[in-house]
């Protein structure tokens, strides 16, 4: 499958005292708080509210490869969690 580039979803490692897991941040997902930002977590499956301040130094940008790996493996799970989060129901 081919890929292209979007800047507005990134892919990234999002590091806890709890372990890994890859996250999904798409720039078009506005929180109304500037200090909220919106990630789809790959092991809940859905879209959570995250405070900026918490989770931002414990994000870390996955590099090309795993990040190619990353939307092979959660492309579909993301794309459904976002149509249901914008209210279109596209299954």
């Amino acid at each position: 499958m081919k890929k292209t580039t979007n800047t507005t979803v990134s892919y990234s490692e999002l590091r806890t005292s709890k372990g890994t897991t890859i996250v999904i941040h798409d720039s078009r997902l506005h929180n109304p708080l500037k200090s909220r930002m919106y990630l789809f977590n790959t092991d809940r499956g859905e879209i959570i509210q995250y405070d900026k301040s918490i989770v931002g130094p414990k994000l870390f940008p996955l590099n090309e490869e795993d990040s190619l790996q990353a939307q092979d493996q959660y492309q579909q799970q993301w794309e459904k969690a976002r149509n249901q989060f914008l209210g279109h129901d596209e299954t």
